[in-house]
């Protein structure tokens, strides 16, 4: 089958048309997905902010407890020392 210079060109002719449609569509459905990923980005980064908000209040609130901790061992171990003192000084003296 010999094809003329003109069906030749109508037949390229067709075939880049039906893949310029084709690119439109495939670019539509990733400007779709892109638009789904970036929502989904969006809401993860405000999860995120919210959950390093609250380990930063945990964190403050982690070292507050760790000071009242030893400021209460403190009190604990100088009461115990001053019975010790009394104890001791009760026994040997």
């Amino acid at each position: 089958m010999k094809m003329t210079q003109g069906e030749r060109l109508a037949r390229i002719e067709t075939l880049l048309i039906a893949r310029d449609e084709a690119d439109k569509r495939e670019s539509e459905a990733l400007a779709g997905v892109l638009g789904e990923m970036r929502d989904d980005i969006k809401a993860i980064r405000g999860e995120l902010d919210a959950d390093k908000a609250d380990l930063a209040a945990l964190k403050n609130k982690g070292v507050g407890i760790m000071i009242g901790v030893g400021l209460f061992g403190s009190a604990i171990g100088a009461a115990l020392a001053s019975v010790w003192d009394k104890v001791w000084t009760a026994v040997f003296n």
